[in-house]
């Protein structure tokens, strides 16, 4: 017997892909190559199931560097995959490595249109330590 009849008609299935702590040594344009073969398996599925991808993740972490939050948020707005691919990999460590999750993302949605892109910084403290955040969706 099933305990919830919700679940009698609809089947849900999640996969956890993990972006965005790769080492140094990792460049930005392979998460969006990881990000552009997830939407290639994606299409290639022979199935009318809906799929959603997300990121989760911040931009900056620690010390908030709106300047590096701007390319990222300019190589979304705008699919610049070029921005992305130059972000300063020494840059992308501890949580700020984070923002590979977004690259991967726009790999993944390079052909959807952006509808929605908000960017909040968190400062904490007068020494800029906080967290820049991005919120996005794609159609």
């Amino acid at each position: 017997m099933n305990p919830h009849p919700h679940f009698a008609l609809t089947t849900l299935a999640a996969a956890l892909l993990l972006a965005g702590c790769a080492g140094p040594e990792v460049a930005p344009n392979y998460d969006a190559r990881f990000g552009q073969s997830v939407r290639q398996a994606i299409e290639s599925w022979d199935s009318n199931k809906r799929v959603a991808l997300l990121a989760s993740g911040g931009l900056s972490h620690v010390v908030i560097d709106e300047e590096i939050d701007a390319m990222v948020i300019d190589g979304l707005k705008n699919k610049k995959p070029e921005v992305l691919f130059q972000l300063p990999r020494k840059k992308l460590t501890g949580g700020t490595s984070e923002i590979l999750n977004w690259v991967a993302l726009a790999g993944a949605m390079e052909d959807r249109e952006l509808k929605y892109l908000e960017y909040v910084t968190t400062y904490r403290s007068p020494a800029a330590t906080g967290c820049g955040m991005g919120f996005a969706y794609w159609l």
